[in-house]
């Protein structure tokens, strides 16, 4: 072969060879917290059906406690009629406790525990409410590679391969994309001189990769206090942006969502603060790389 491009995901073989035989290769990966189901479902009316949006919602347990539950929804169109909706990535807390998510039986039940989770009237269909139920759970990883390439075996990384950030950011489809559109156009820079361009193009996109991580897991802190003052700057970025849209930056899940500025350049405005979350979630073991 001339080229051999691994575009064969987060559990990617051919990476793993790399790993093996190279030793100035560096890997690393790791679990995303949690379990998830996925769902597709029109957005609620009350969201912007373009953007991405987190939602955090409760199911009140007969014992008295709660069961955390989270929505992430990304917008996608409906493979049938080319409509808008959402693609729902669902995680919740553990729980084995009666009236948990988990514990429910039927469709009818899915539907009222997520409905009444995030108080939505009735968005949660009986059709969406049967996929949950029929899916086995799945947990989402996270991986970080030092370089994009192998020169020798003239091998190149692309998409979750080379820097998945488990869903986290809704960034995946649209970095790997990116990886394409940048690797075809190096080639034809170069003009198809492969030796040269595979180098290249880990100079380009390994700091887009690393970026993309540390934009996806570090945007909130874990410690409790600090992420209270967190969401009242995020409160103060939106509110800001509005009335002053040139002189305040909104959140960072906006510009990942809302803007096509690079991740590098994101990161770059918000590196303060995301400097200071990073350092931060090391003391609680969030997943950092090799480093």
């Amino acid at each position: 072969y001339d080229m051999l491009i691994a575009a064969d995901g987060v559990n990617s073989v051919v990476r793993d060879a790399l790993v093996g035989g190279d030793s100035d290769f560096k890997y690393a990966s790791a679990p995303l917290n949690g379990t998830q189901k996925i769902l597709h479902l029109k957005m609620p009316s009350t969201l912007d059906p373009s953007a991405v949006h987190a939602m955090s919602g409760s199911i009140k347990l007969p014992s008295g406690k709660s069961q955390r539950v989270g929505f992430f929804w990304v917008p996608e169109r409906n493979r049938t009629t080319g409509g808008r909706q959402g693609c729902v990535l669902v995680s919740w807390g553990e729980s084995e406790e009666p009236g948990s998510l988990m514990m429910a039986t039927t469709a009818e039940e899915v539907q009222d525990l997520l409905n009444g989770a995030f108080q939505l009237n009735g968005e949660i269909t009986l059709e969406a409410a049967q996929q949950f139920l029929e899916q086995t759970p799945s947990m989402n990883t996270v991986n970080k590679c030092s370089s994009y390439h192998n020169g020798e075996g003239r091998v190149v990384l692309l998409g979750d391969s080379a820097h998945s950030s488990g869903g986290a950011s809704g960034q995946g489809c649209n970095s790997a994309l990116q990886d394409a559109q940048v690797l075809s156009g190096i080639l034809e820079e170069c003009n198809g001189d492969i030796d040269t361009a595979l180098p290249l193009f880990s100079t380009r996109r390994v700091p887009e990769g690393h970026a993309l991580l540390d934009l996806a897991i570090h945007q909130s802190p874990k410690a409790p206090l600090k992420r209270i003052l967190f969401l009242l700057m995020s409160l103060f970025e939106t509110l800001g942006h509005r009335l002053l849209p040139s002189a305040v930056l909104p959140p960072t899940q906006n510009l990942l969502t809302q803007t096509d500025w690079d991740f590098s350049k994101i990161y770059g405005k918000k590196k303060k603060v995301l400097d200071y979350v990073k350092k931060s979630n090391r003391k609680y073991g969030v997943f950092t790389g090799y480093d």
